[in-house]
């Protein structure tokens, strides 16, 4: 007989070679061989995915290993102690440059709003206000080219100045 009942929902299981330790979809698990509850028997030790993967081992500790941990996270904790600005230090330069980020991709909307409308002037000042603030051009510059291929030359020249326009 190839079938059995699983135990948890009765779903019928169906073994056809491997390992006779067993899982069903619901999660109940048994051994097909003696039928033991959670496969914790014996039958097939060491053989399949089961045990070799979902079987948490068991783990001793020596005091000598015990007090290396205890040792390891007091030292975390001074660390951590010594130096709680630093934390907050990093904390507010991201805040930074989430604003700095979402303040970039205002003006990337404005410039393209502005290109839109034929505020060509204006849409190359905040370009150019933006290179200035960024120290050169920002990571969205690749996200205006639908938008500039129409301009004219000199435009484009202006919005990108050192990069050769194609003709």
């Amino acid at each position: 007989e190839n079938t059995k009942s699983c135990g948890g929902c009765g779903a019928h299981i169906c073994k056809s070679d491997g390992c006779d330790k067993m899982q069903c979809l619901c999660g109940w698990r048994f051994c097909w061989r003696c039928g033991c509850v959670g496969a914790t028997c014996d039958c097939n030790k060491g053989h399949g995915f089961f045990d070799n993967i979902l079987r948490k081992p068991t783990f001793t500790t020596t005091p000598d290993v015990a007090q290396e941990i205890s040792n390891l996270r007091e030292f975390i904790l001074q660390k951590r102690a010594a130096f709680p600005d630093r934390l907050e230090e990093r904390e507010r330069i991201a805040q930074l440059h989430r604003e700095r980020e979402a303040a970039s991709l205002k003006i990337k909307a404005a410039i393209i709003q502005g290109i839109i409308r034929d505020d060509i002037d204006a849409a190359v000042g905040r370009y150019c206000d933006e290179v200035d603030l960024c120290g050169g051009p920002p990571v969205w510059v690749g996200e205006l080219t639908p938008y500039v291929r129409f301009l004219g030359r000199e435009v484009v020249e202006a919005m990108f100045p050192g990069v050769p326009c194609p003709s």
